[in-house]
């Protein structure tokens, strides 16, 4: 079989550097460490022992690899396509089919690229339906598929991403790769389409991020807010704690945050993940992400770890609470004005502890004050300045499950200094 057969960590020194580096020390409360699966790996092999497509047990790590490389065709193209004819499913750890498909049948399926949900830098999104059976039963499932710039060399970089971080795990919180296409210098990913979009579409009101819900926008109530919260932190944490490798997302916002039929909260877009092997502790990237969920470390050139992710986690949580952006344009007959939510927000916690004022409007006053709090103080414990003051996102699931009361945090020295400048 000819495929490629660099490892998982090896394609992510494409875009980034890794640095041996360790650290120590935490301010945020240590409790005993959550018991976290590890990642049991299930494939089909198309030449494995009993015939084509038997089922087998082998290494876990050695089965990864052999995974991955069917997966990313990296070097040795005239190979790897005679290998994508060869065999079109693969199976992830939870024995669930991952589809190579054809551009022509991805062509057909979205007619011809006709239905856009949302796109980025990288490429656009398009709904499509394919023929399979779907998790309520009906005879076709509806996709979502990412096709990303032809021969672009980011759009490249960011299928090697997405492909070698989920494309091989499960998750209930973290949204599920359907198969992908590999075809001349088409890159495309395929994923299950969330009915309801993106969390952005539901807090600001806005019309992008993969497409409003079915019935339209819909007011997210309280309970449901402090679920997506949960749930979020839980795909972050299984990310960090829970896999084999560590993978960095690297790009945490709302418009990243999706919701399926029951508003059940999905992590997606991995294009600017990096996978970390457990003995490495930090990854010099050359990626960015998204200005206003950005770590400082990471602003001033660093090498990061996981705490970015916690860092613009605690952003997202600033903009649960208030149903707004964090820093939204306020315009003026003669000027701008920036008003800065979380700076307004942490004043507020430390000078009377009035969180009434800082709540969605929209929600009427129907919120629980102790768990609206709570958040807040987490989400302040997450932006510390310093990433050995954020707590690990295995901490915050913990915090926000109630089984540890989160003192109050203190101002992060960045919110101290535009107070400064504001007098």
């Amino acid at each position: 079989m000819h495929a490629c057969t660099e490892t998982p960590t090896s394609l992510v020194h494409h875009a980034c550097f890794t640095l041996q580096l360790h650290t120590t020390g935490r301010a945020f409360p240590r409790l005993p460490a959550a018991a976290q699966p590890q990642a049991v790996l299930l494939c089909e092999l198309p030449h494995s022992r009993g015939g084509p497509g038997a089922r087998c047990r082998r290494h876990p790590r050695l089965q990864e690899r052999q995974v991955r490389a069917r997966l990313l065709p990296v070097r040795h193209h005239h190979h790897t396509r005679r290998h994508w004819r060869r065999t079109s499913n693969t199976q992830d750890c939870d024995g669930t089919i991952i589809r190579s498909f054809t551009y022509s049948h991805l062509r057909h399926a979205t007619r011809n690229f006709s239905d856009r949900l949302g796109g980025g830098g990288f490429g656009s999104v398009y709904k499509g339906t394919i023929l399979g059976r779907d998790d309520d039963g009906s005879a076709v499932t509806t996709i979502a598929v990412k096709r990303l710039l032809d021969g672009a060399r980011q759009g490249e970089k960011q299928f090697r991403a997405e492909v070698s971080s989920i494309g091989l795990i499960q998750h209930i919180n973290l949204v599920k790769l359907v198969g992908f296409c590999c075809e001349s210098d088409k890159r495309l990913l395929v994923y299950e389409h969330m009915v309801n979009g993106s969390l952005d579409v539901h807090l600001f009101n806005s019309n992008g991020g993969g497409g409003g819900g079915k019935d339209g926008v819909v007011v997210l109530d309280w309970s449901t807010r402090y679920q997506i919260a949960v749930g979020v932190a839980r795909g972050l944490a299984y990310l960090h704690e829970g896999c084999r490798e560590r993978i960095i997302h690297c790009d945490i916002k709302p418009e990243n945050i999706l919701l399926d039929a029951s508003l059940v909260p999905k992590i997606a877009d991995f294009g600017m993940a990096a996978i970390v092997p457990r003995d490495f502790s930090r990854v010099l990237t050359t990626f960015r992400g998204t200005i206003g969920y950005l770590a400082p470390e990471w602003i001033g050139g660093e090498a990061i770890t996981e705490k970015v992710d916690a860092y613009s986690f605690g952003m997202v949580l600033l903009e649960i609470v208030s149903g707004r952006r964090n820093s939204p344009k306020v315009y003026t007959t003669n000027s701008c004005h920036v008003s800065y939510f979380p700076l307004q927000a942490i004043t507020t916690m430390l000078h009377d502890g009035d969180v009434n004022s800082l709540v969605d409007p929209q929600l009427h006053g129907e919120f629980n004050l102790e768990e609206a709090l709570r958040l807040c103080k987490v989400a302040f414990w997450c932006i510390q300045d310093n990433e050995l003051d954020r707590p690990t996102m295995g901490e915050v699931v913990q915090a926000l499950e109630g089984l540890h009361d989160v003192g109050m945090p203190p101002m992060p020295r960045q919110l101290a200094t535009i107070a400064r400048n504001e007098l």
